[in-house]
């Protein structure tokens, strides 16, 4: 893991994550980020969610409507 850190320092040095060396709230011991101060692999997870729930929602709209969606 990277060295502990602080949001406030991570901003002054312009990085774009920061590790405090504590879990988040789902127990990831994972670097966060500047912007908004979420955890990384919180934010990972979100995403391929959301990507799984777009495809879905993409099948079932072509399944309906009998056409290809692009």
């Amino acid at each position: 893991m990277t060295e502990k850190s602080t949001r406030k320092i991570a901003i002054e040095k312009g990085e774009m994550t920061y590790y405090t060396g504590k879990p988040c709230k789902h127990g990831h011991d994972s670097p966060h980020y500047v912007t908004g101060g979420g955890c990384v692999q919180c934010g990972k997870a979100r995403t391929i969610a959301e990507r799984k729930a777009t495809k879905e929602a993409i099948r079932k709209a072509r399944a309906k409507n009998g056409s290809q969606l692009k």
